[in-house]
């Protein structure tokens, strides 16, 4: 079964180790939106912007080619 992108931006938070609420205060929209994100809404360039630019910590970052398609490494060095 393929994974949707909607899964990945759940994982995503979760590997993050964000709550729904915590995750979507980061990207500046509210909870019921991340929701959305995270259960069949198709994301907007604007939010992938946002989430490209999310500080990973220890010099890491998103890699929107895993989140868009599900290719390669969710961090990237």
């Amino acid at each position: 079964m393929l994974e949707m992108e909607y899964h990945r931006v759940k994982k995503l938070r979760e590997s993050l180790g964000y709550s729904l609420k915590e995750f979507a205060s980061l990207l500046g929209i509210t909870g019921a939106d991340m929701y959305e994100y995270e259960t069949e809404k198709i994301m907007s360039y604007e939010m992938i912007e946002k989430i490209k630019n999310l500080d990973c910590g220890n010099g890491q970052h998103i890699n929107i080619d895993w989140l868009q398609t599900g290719d390669g490494t969710m961090f990237l060095e």
